[in-house]
């Protein structure tokens, strides 16, 4: 699944057993299917004028108090409903007030969730080993209400970039071969590091310097957090700042590996779920233009190293 965050140390159940699976199936069946696509996301105003939220049905099948415990785009545009007598979506309201004054990355990013009707929500243990997700077949956002204020607007920004590129129809495609499929997924999380990153940045320009403070401590981000930093603050190109940190992400051989694990097995079972035919297109150049599209109006070369 796309979004997901994993904590830095937690390995998944079986590890060992399943990467040499992988290994094998990477080394003998390169061209099964790609991830499936999820769902698109509808159109706000169409669920607004019928009086419901999108994906309530899929909501109440993936939680039954989901209600109670997110907040989600209000029928009246830029706002979000939060009663007040949940602690979650008091929460998860000052999250987003947190994220909508810096102008540049979060505030674009939250408009874009509310045009979506996206559900952000802050959960105990969001998903078991994950920080934050971002699952589009229900429209919602999940962040881990462990975290601090600081690692929470990361986090959630993280997410929120996940929902703006893939309304875009930037993902992994069943035409897809699985390496290319792979390859975008990586792609994405990277970018997603990268912009989550840029709005931590450009918080504390704008008067909250614990942002900065917090991304370069925050397990899986502090490395490219380093980079981008270093850039900005020397006075580089903007673009080429952006470029840098990109492929820094993928210098890490232990997160290239945990991303690349879990990119495989969502191929795996989404494949097992579809019995979708073999893939036979490459990710066209197109994906990775899109995916480079930032919400700041600037735009960066997405394209990934070759990892493999």
């Amino acid at each position: 699944m796309l979004g997901h965050v994993p904590r830095a140390g937690r390995a998944p159940r079986g590890v060992p057993s399943l990467v040499l699976t992988l290994v094998l199936v990477l080394a003998t069946c390169a061209a099964i299917p790609a991830l499936a696509s999820s769902p698109s996301l509808a159109p706000r105003d169409d669920a607004a004028a019928h009086g419901t939220h999108p994906f309530e049905m899929q909501r109440d099948a993936w939680r039954s108090d989901w209600r109670d415990v997110c907040i989600v785009p209000n029928e009246a545009r830029d706002a979000w409903i939060a009663p007040a007598n949940s602690p979650q979506q008091r929460e998860a309201l000052e999250t987003v007030n947190l994220v909508s004054r810096e102008t540049t990355i979060g505030a674009p990013l939250l408009s874009r969730a509310l045009d979506l009707g996206v559900a952000i929500c802050l959960l105990d243990h969001a998903r078991q080993g994950a920080r934050g997700v971002y699952d589009a077949s229900v429209g919602v956002i999940a962040v881990d209400r462990s975290l601090d204020d600081f690692e929470t607007a990361i986090i959630l920004v993280h997410e929120l970039r996940h929902a703006d590129v893939i309304a875009r129809g930037v993902e992994p495609s069943l035409t897809f071969l699985m390496r290319e499929a792979i390859t975008v997924h990586l792609a994405m999380e990277a970018d997603a590091h990268l912009v989550g990153i840029l709005y931590a940045w450009h918080g504390a320009q704008a008067g909250k310097p614990g942002l900065w403070t917090t991304a370069l401590r925050l397990t899986q981000h502090d490395d490219v957090a380093r980079v981008l930093g270093a850039g900005l603050a020397a006075g580089v190109a903007p673009g080429r700042c952006y470029e840098e940190a990109f492929q820094a992400w993928f210098e890490n051989p232990q997160r290239l590996d945990r991303y690349r694990f879990y990119a495989a097995m969502a191929y795996v079972d989404k494949q097992d779920e579809a019995h979708a035919p073999v893939g036979c297109d490459c990710a066209p150049a197109v994906t990775f233009a899109l995916l480079g599209r930032l919400p700041n109006g600037k735009s960066y070369d997405a394209r990934p190293p070759d990892f493999w």
